[in-house]
């Protein structure tokens, strides 16, 4: 397999198959300019996939990632990252996710009643992955949640999720809405229940925004 490779129909392209070393006393040591589809694209690899190390004791910046000469993303030695734009890691593992909820208890007379409780204030960015319900004995009762905050008012869904079984969880079946949570912004849930709910809760999954 070749260690350089360059396509003569086509105005600068590398292809680097092997181990390669770039190396400068000074300015870039390696420069990419591009456009339309990525401009750079490492994959198949086993094994770390982008390594930076032993930069000396004059080195600030490990990595910089910069629009109209506004740094985005960047690290530095100390270690420091620096995030000026929002930063979303998503995937199937569940990683990341966090729970904000509340549950009605009455054995005595049952929450025949409805009511909005504000349950949680955000003191970061985040987003609204999910939204559950339960109940425990009595008829169908309904459950929703809204954000309340920078942006205003909204529900997290356009109809309320009506609780059918007893003891179980039930989960949103409509699509998410006003998902979006900014640091500062408010969670309401909001319940209505039925003669005989013993227990009515409220479930509200999150991912955090970097």
């Amino acid at each position: 397999m070749p260690i350089f490779y360059t396509n003569t129909g086509s105005l600068n392209i590398l292809e680097v198959s092997s181990s390669a070393v770039v190396s400068s006393s000074r300015g870039s040591v390696l420069k990419v300019i591009g456009s339309g589809s990525s401009i750079v694209s490492i994959t198949g690899s086993t094994g770390a996939i982008a390594e930076f190390s032993d930069f000396n004791s004059t080195d600030s910046s490990i990595f910089v990632l910069s629009s109209a000469s506004v740094d985005i993303f960047k690290i530095t030695k100390d270690p420091v990252v620096l995030i000026t734009a929002s930063l979303i890691v998503s995937g199937n593992s569940g990683a990341g996710i966090f729970s904000q909820g509340a549950t009605l208890i009455d054995y005595t007379s049952g929450i025949s009643r409805s009511g909005s409780y504000m349950v949680w204030r955000s003191p970061f960015p985040c987003i609204v992955t999910g939204l559950y319900g339960y109940r425990e004995g009595g008829g169908p009762s309904r459950v929703n949640a809204a954000r309340s905050g920078s942006t205003g008012y909204g529900l997290l869904m356009s109809a309320d999720l009506t609780l059918s079984s007893s003891n179980a969880w039930s989960a949103s079946v409509l699509t998410l809405q006003n998902t979006t949570f900014n640091s500062g912004d408010a969670l309401k849930l909001i319940m209505s229940g039925s003669a005989s709910n013993n227990q009515l809760a409220v479930q509200v999954d999150f991912r955090r925004r970097f």
